[in-house]
């Protein structure tokens, strides 16, 4: 693990909450900068059943099937929630300084079965004689996870460039998987060894994380005037410092991932070689990043993102009817964003799960064929929703450090609000991927 890939993730978020603010035409034939003014609020929320977000499953039957295999048992249930409001805090002198609150909770409980006949354990020279033998295979996931955000971005007011942000967030999941007879191959001078694993997971996982960012020249998101067609790019240097603590514990994990995490580097450069991992105790002259006792020392990060205003559709919007609203295409997709001169901001932002990629020899159409989507609702809705999320980010905190929380849940993180779905997701694949690897060598 290195630690400049564990600071990624969070910048990144950061970056996606300023990223979500590029906006682009308006109903006129360019859009200009907006004008905003102290006072003024914009909130999207989204709360969703994740049974019926994964839907049909007809897909993964069909796969099996040409295996001789059959899904006996697929269950996926629990809800995700999504809240975010943002303020314009201070408009005065050549600076807008706008508050973003976030918070985000998944619950979910995700159990799979497949049964047929598949190789018995053995080493072969070709799969193809591998005897077979009834076997099912059985995952269940219980996931828990909450992050809280709270955070400033300072824009330029003639541009809208972004001058710099800071942040605070906490993140606490608590995980548990287990797997009965899970296949596993490995191959080796021309033997291929299959085998049959049982796996008693759990994860618990706690981190505060406080982080300033400079950028450098100003990030000019926006690069108004703007049209339909347009495509531009946005580059800066990011100058980044902060703190971290929190702490990431697992037990049960297969060895190979163990030691895909706790490497020899990471030994060399911090000292651990076990979990938990403390991450206040970290101590490490990285490449990408320095970290003693907890204080991230200031490190530079190059940003750069291609952009696209793709569309322009009529959207039903809250509190504005029918409106024109400009869509957005980051890096290609599949994330996009919408964006309302009529609202002076944007409406929604939204990802596909379509655009996940799967490991090579799965079919893309595995993958649920769903819209994430957090769409324009009543501020008071979504401070309502983030202070529910708030709660329960406690009581998944509790329940990770196996103590009272001394946080109040009410400062921290923005993350994927969505990751239980992509961790039933992940276990639907880790049943396919295994499943279809035999049968492909038969």
């Amino acid at each position: 693990m290195r630690m400049g890939i564990a600071l990624t993730a969070p910048l990144a978020v950061a970056l996606l909450l300023v990223g979500v603010f590029l906006t682009s035409p308006v109903v006129s034939a360019t859009a200009d900068v907006p004008v905003w003014h102290e006072g003024d609020r914009w909130a999207m929320g989204k709360e969703t059943d994740i049974g019926a977000m994964v839907g049909d499953t007809s897909d993964i039957e069909d796969l099996l099937q040409i295996s001789g295999l059959t899904l006996d048992n697929f269950v996926a249930e629990g809800e995700a929630a999504s809240w975010i409001v943002f303020e314009v805090v201070g408009a005065s002198g050549t600076e807008y300084d706008v508050s973003v609150e976030y918070a985000g909770e998944v619950n979910t409980e995700a159990n799979v079965q497949v049964s047929g006949e598949m190789p018995k354990a053995g080493t072969y020279s070709n799969p193809n004689d591998a005897p077979k033998e009834q076997k099912t295979v059985e995952l269940g996931l219980v996931a828990d996870f909450a992050v809280v955000f709270d955070g400033n971005v300072i824009f330029n007011k003639t541009d809208l460039a972004v001058k710099r942000m800071s942040y605070e967030f906490n993140a606490s999941m608590v995980v548990s998987a287990d797997g009965t007879n899970i296949p596993t191959i490995n191959m080796s001078a021309g033997q291929t060894e299959i085998g049959y694993d049982n796996y008693d997971i759990d994860i618990r996982f706690d981190l505060n994380l406080a982080v300033d960012i400079d950028f450098d020249p100003m990030l000019d998101i926006y690069d108004f005037p703007l049209d339909v067609g347009d495509m531009w790019t946005v580059e800066s240097v990011a100058t980044v410092s902060g703190t971290i603590d929190g702490f990431l514990d697992a037990t049960g994990l297969p060895s190979e991932i163990e030691q895909e995490i706790l490497t020899q580097d990471l030994a060399e450069q911090t000292g651990i070689t076990d979990f938990p991992i403390e991450f206040d105790q970290l101590s490490s002259d990285g490449e990408d990043v320095s970290i003693h006792d907890g204080i991230i020392e200031s490190f530079q990060a190059p940003i750069y993102a291609e952009m696209e205003c793709i569309d322009m559709a009529p959207m039903i919007v809250l509190g504005h009817g029918t409106i024109d609203v400009y869509v957005i295409e980051v890096d290609g997709g599949p994330s996009q964003l919408y964006y309302a001169p009529g609202v002076q901001f944007f409406t929604s932002v939204g990802t596909g799960l379509g655009g996940i990629e799967l490991p090579e020899g799965i079919p893309s159409g595995l993958t649920p064929d769903v819209e994430i989507q957090m769409d324009t609702v009543d501020p008071e809705e979504a401070e309502n929703g983030i202070a529910s999320v708030a709660a329960y980010q406690t009581q998944v905190s509790e329940e990770a450090t196996g103590e009272e929380s001394t946080s109040d849940g009410s400062n921290f993180f923005f993350g994927a609000p969505y990751i239980g779905i992509i961790l039933i997701v992940v276990v639907i694949l880790v049943v396919i991927v295994a499943v279809v690897l035999i049968a492909r060598r038969k």
